[in-house]
């Protein structure tokens, strides 16, 4: 008898055993589960409290609709513990949506190179320039299958079969530092000037001994000025000659570009599984020294070219092991104003012991490929260690998403007076629609997304540059040239009165030409809302303007024709946003096809993400 109780027991235990533990990997939590631990955040035991809110976090994405309702629960501490999760698994999420890796698979047979880059710039949409101008690399040919993988991971097989190693377009146009002087390569110094003899210089007469002071010259006569011999001429110092680099602007287009010359790639410890390679480089001299007992090690980071690069706000290292096995603790948390992202890194204390700051290397837009942060670490006991056998963290830091359209305004021809909502906010309200055989006449109202959440889209080419990409750096509405208006003719002159004599001594002057009138261009300006900045002229656009593009049924762009733009000025505390702004557009089109179907705003989402990288066998500096 007494041994069936104990097999009962035993079987309750067991099940309350598989009832406590977590669920096996890959299985998703059941519903009751997720409920029963938003139950317990609302405990009186701390710990309880505690547990649930770590099991939530570690359920993750399944638990937000559920974490959503409890953020309105009537318990306070289930309502700040949900509020919290919330946050914290919502960019999560968005995080993994944002960072998930560009896939391309290459396969190349005895493939000249020119055509490998020509088809990784198909697969993965981004710009990829070989730079080859003596046309070495001609007869180059490529074998290589890299399976389905990470856009940048292919590329490191690309680079390394092909014998490429990766540089900038702003490296290939600076000059190279010049030589010393005397040095093979370097500039010659100039030969000395030959010596210029001096002027003959007729000597004074000896002068006397004074015995007295010299008697003053009378008043109204200036004393006699005493000439003294001029100073013998120094020879000029020969003149060296040194090359300026020159400037060179980047641009957002340009910076997006991956330009690849030949040379052997360096290996470097990579995290390339995710849309933002992590690298650790061989140097961190360019964050300064290290303080003593202390190690510093370079990262860079580079997004993919969809993503573009705002800000960095911390990193977080969750493991460091060196190869006598000791554990290096972060020295500091590296956060936003303390550290931060750049070319030049400047101490604030000295040795770097406090962190860092830095400044944006010159030219740079926001918009450059690679950024460069430094981690602290502790050094160990020991000090034979040469390199890190594991660097693990999190890097946070603010991009742009990729271009979207976040607002439709669709079936055009029945649209006029509809009014279309964007998913970032804001709306476009079609005013009037007047088509023609060729052309039509668009009238529109765009309230924008929020500013802090939404970056309009750039227009892919603006005129007298060439083409080259440039945009705004902030949104709102960008004044472009108007053409002239005259002013109006001013009323004529009165008779002139007759020129007065002039003084004696003084020769008449002609009266002054007159000026031709000023063109006037048509701006209004108000603030608080009540008034506008408007223009009218007919400037061509291929892409979007201020974020707007007209497109046919295919989702083709077209070109647009700006006549008119009229908005309300609201002053806030990041500057001037424009908001209801009234656009006039005029697309050309053929009469029978490529006629315009629906209005778009595109745009670039703001977003925080949490970057996680893993690196192995790190040189330590």
């Amino acid at each position: 008898m007494r041994s069936h109780y104990l097999l009962a027991a035993l079987i309750v235990a067991g099940l309350a055993m598989v009832i406590s533990l977590p669920s096996p990997a890959g299985e998703a939590p059941s519903k009751e589960q997720i409920d029963k631990l938003i139950e317990q955040m609302g405990s009186g035991t701390f710990s309880e409290r505690e547990k649930a809110t770590r099991e939530l976090t570690a359920i993750g994405v399944p638990a937000l609709e559920a974490l959503r309702k409890a953020a309105k629960s009537d318990d306070p501490e289930i309502r700040r513990r949900a509020g919290d999760l919330l946050v914290k698994i919502e960019r999560q999420a968005e995080s993994a949506r944002i960072l998930t890796a560009k896939s391309v698979h290459l396969v190349y047979q005895e493939t000249p190179l020119s055509e490998a880059i020509a088809e990784f710039q198909k697969q993965s949409g981004y710009t990829i320039r070989l730079h080859d101008p003596d046309e070495k690399l001609k007869d180059r040919r490529i074998t290589l299958d890299t399976g389905e993988t990470a856009f940048w991971h292919a590329l490191e097989l690309f680079c390394a079969k092909a014998e490429l190693t990766e540089t900038s377009m702003e490296e290939l146009m600076q000059v190279p530092p010049p030589q010393p002087i005397g040095a093979p390569g370097g500039i010659a110094p100039a030969a000395p000037a030959a010596p210029v003899p001096p002027p003959a210089v007729k000597p004074l007469p000896p002068a006397k001994e004074p015995a007295k002071l010299a008697p003053q010259a009378p008043a109204g006569k200036p004393a006699p000025a005493q000439v003294r011999p001029a100073a013998p001429p120094v020879a000029p110092k020969p003149a060296v000659v040194r090359p300026r680099r020159p400037f060179v602007p980047v641009m957002p287009g340009l910076s997006g570009e991956i330009v690849l010359k030949a040379g052997k790639a360096k290996k470097l410890p990579i995290d390339d599984r995710g849309a933002v390679r992590v690298r650790a480089l061989r140097k961190s001299d360019l964050f300064g020294k290290a303080a003593e007992g202390e190690v510093i090690v370079a990262l860079e980071l580079s997004p993919e070219p969809r993503l573009q690069w705002q800000s960095f706000q911390s990193i977080r290292i969750e493991k460091a092991v060196d190869d006598q096995d000791q554990s290096l603790k972060q020295v500091v948390p590296q956060v936003e104003g303390g550290i931060g992202v750049g070319g030049v890194a400047l101490p604030l204390a000295p040795g770097g012991g406090l962190g860092w700051r830095f400044m944006a290397p010159p030219g740079m837009m926001g918009g450059s490929l690679h950024q460069r942060v430094p981690v602290q670490l502790k050094k160990g006991a020991k000090a034979a260690a040469k390199s890190l056998k594991e660097l693990k963290g999190v890097i946070t830091a603010d991009l742009l998403t990729e271009t979207r359209s976040l607002i439709i305004a669709d079936k055009l021809d029945k649209a006029a007076g509809k009014v279309f909502k964007g998913e970032a906010g804001g709306f476009i309200k079609i005013l009037e629609v007047k088509s023609a055989k060729e052309q039509t006449t668009i009238r529109l109202e765009l309230e924008q997304p929020p500013a802090d959440k939404v970056v309009p889209a750039l227009p892919n080419a603006m005129p007298g540059l060439g083409g080259v990409p440039i945009g705004l750096p902030r949104p709102g509405v960008k004044i472009l040239p108007a053409p002239a208006v005259p002013a109006p003719a001013p009323p004529p002159p009165p008779a002139p009165a007759a020129p007065a004599a002039p003084p004696a001594g003084l020769a008449a002057q002609a009266p002054p030409a007159p000026q031709p009138p000023v063109p006037q261009v048509q701006i209004q300006i108000g603030a608080g809302g009540g008034g506008g900045i408007a223009f009218v002229g007919g400037m061509q656009f291929a892409g979007p303007f201020n974020g707007l593009s007209v497109q046919d049924a295919k989702d083709k762009a077209l070109p647009i024709q700006v006549q008119q733009v009229q908005g309300r000025v609201v002053q806030q505390g990041n500057g001037i946003l424009l908001r209801s702004i009234t656009y006039t557009l005029v697309c050309q089109h053929d009469k029978d096809k490529g006629q315009p179907a629906k209005v778009v705003f595109l745009g670039r989402k703001r977003a925080t993400v949490d970057i996680p990288f893993t690196l192995k066998d790190v040189p330590l500096p």
